[in-house]
């Protein structure tokens, strides 16, 4: 069997979206370490099985002391000596591959959840780090199986002809289907809401300024954010903001929600008005639950809804597109209902849970066929 490691940016993310995959290879008998910064999931991780080793503190802004913890990550990688290393998210990717190589016959997984920031900013300082982040991965990707999530970045990976390089698309992480799941809504006033953490780049300010536009129309609809503020991220809107909002009449702030499956199934439609995503988890669990779906038409999201199918698509950082689309769905219950039909039938077929982890155990497979070869192809349910 197996010595599997994880490398992901913050223990929250590794429970919500890499927990199934990983308890998953621990039930087939492989070893699972988790590196990360640790906040608040360590029991969590720790519980469920998994070997957890802490790679700084995720209360902390997310590049102090990276010299630091990419000296220790090599110091992990030799101590732990792991058969495949799966690194997630674009600086994960970058240290993480360095450190393995640096450390001789390690198999390496790399998947580009999305491709930041940087690549979101017209900023000259974005621009350039743009360009060094271009050519580090020319440089680190060859001879590593790499996993995109949408179809957007894995032409972005593809047009730059890295050799020897192993491409896959695998769409995120997957849903699972029986806890999200289609409820009927007894909602006399509409409920719109975008779930995701208060970042600037997942259109929050937007988000507000449609329902602005909307309320002054005396529509008669509740506009609700869900999810936290998080200090840690440059881009955070700050707790003052979002009350300053709430007061104002114009949003509720419900703030973080535990199960997202109880605070889905009061929305009748779900906005998501970001720059860009790898794919959105949060699309993923109001698809499978049935919902009709604004977001912008961006990378991550077009994977997600059909234009005029299963939800609308708008360009990015247009609030006056995004409120009219949003007052379409508003104003016609049939269309919701729908398109939150398309929403699920979409999921199910393509994007459950048990589809996506057995495409991942597949690349396991191909990646170290000796340690895998009994799994390939098994399409084993969790």
């Amino acid at each position: 069997m197996a010595k599997l490691l994880y490398y992901v940016p913050e223990d929250y993310g590794f429970v919500s979206h890499r927990f199934q995959l990983a308890k998953k290879m621990l039930s087939l008998g492989h070893e699972v370490i988790v590196v990360t910064r640790v906040n608040e999931h360590a029991e969590v991780i720790t519980s469920a099985g998994f070997m957890l080793v802490e790679l700084g503190n995720a209360t902390n802004k997310r590049h102090s002391n990276i010299l630091r913890n990419f000296l220790k990550l090599i110091m992990i990688y030799r101590d732990v000596q792991p058969d495949i290393v799966h690194h997630f998210s674009l600086r994960m990717v970058i240290m993480g591959t360095m450190a393995a190589k640096l450390n001789g016959n390690i198999r390496i997984i790399n998947a580009i959840t999305g491709l930041g920031s940087i690549f979101l900013s017209d900023q000259l300082r974005y621009r350039l780090i743009k360009v060094f982040v271009i050519n580090l991965l020319r440089k680190l990707l060859p001879k590593t199986f790499v996993t995109t999530q949408n179809r957007d970045d894995y032409r972005f990976i593809e047009k730059l002809s890295i050799p020897k390089i192993d491409l896959h698309l695998i769409l995120g992480t997957g849903v699972d289907i029986n806890h999200y799941y289609p409820v009927k809504k007894h909602n006399k006033v509409p409920i719109v809401m975008l779930p995701s953490r208060m970042l600037l780049h997942k259109g929050i300010v937007e988000f507000v300024g449609a329902a602005r536009s909307l309320r002054k129309k005396f529509l008669n609809c509740r506009f609700v954010l869900v999810g936290d503020s998080d200090d840690s991220n440059h881009s955070s809107i700050g707790k003052e903001q979002l009350f300053s909002w709430q007061e104002e009449g114009w949003i509720e702030w419900w703030g973080h929600k535990q199960d997202m499956s109880k605070a889905l199934a009061k929305a009748d439609i779900v906005c998501l008005p970001t720059y860009g995503e790898g794919l959105p988890k949060s699309l993923l669990e109001a698809a499978s639950s049935g919902i009709a779906i604004v977001a912008t038409d961006v990378p991550g999201c077009r994977e997600i809804v059909e234009h005029g199918v299963n939800g609308f698509l708008v360009p990015a950082k247009d609030s006056e597109s995004l409120s009219l689309a949003l007052e379409q769905l508003i104003s016609d219950r049939e269309l919701q209902q729908l398109m939150g039909q398309k929403s699920r039938e979409k999921i199910v077929a393509s994007v459950s849970s048990d589809i996506v982890i057995n495409k991942t155990v597949d690349l396991y497979s191909e990646c170290f066929p000796k340690k895998f070869k009994s799994e390939k192809n098994s399409n084993l349910k969790l």
